[in-house]
């Protein structure tokens, strides 16, 4: 193990307890729809689950997971996906995604057509998960 390796570690330890939190979510942060209704879900992993190895940067090659959608609330004209890391060690969530223009007519991601803005990395598309060895 090199010292730059143990030096990330050791960093990472000492960030475990660090987390940007539940505040800052755009969900909240805008309000702009009702949590009852929206259902949002992902077949590669369940609710509080880990997030498999493919969708991290650990993996040779990173992909986005599948999302989809339900009971999308009446008078929707479009959606938008915010895929946020509240449990990042950063000031504010780290944003992994952002996708929009999605028409109301489908229900997942996969072959919608649409558009993608800016990640916290300040790049197009999805950004995997990295966080610094030992935290969470």
């Amino acid at each position: 193990m090199g010292l730059a390796h143990q030096l990330g570690k050791t960093i990472g330890h000492a960030l475990a307890p660090v987390r940007a939190g539940d505040e800052g979510l755009a969900s909240r942060v805008l309000a702009v729809l009702d949590r009852r209704t929206l259902g949002v879900t992902s077949s590669a992993f369940t609710d509080g689950g880990s997030l498999p190895l493919a969708f991290t940067a650990d993996s040779d090659q990173p992909v986005a997971p599948p999302i989809a959608w339900n009971n999308v609330p009446a008078g929707t004209r479009s959606m938008v996906l915010v895929a946020e890391d509240p449990d990042a060690p950063t000031p504010k969530p780290f944003v992994h995604w952002l996708v929009y223009g999605i028409p109301t007519s489908v229900s997942s991601l996969q072959g919608a057509q649409r558009l993608e803005g800016k990640n916290s990395m300040l790049a197009e598309g999805f950004t995997p998960a990295a966080p610094p060895a030992g935290h969470r």
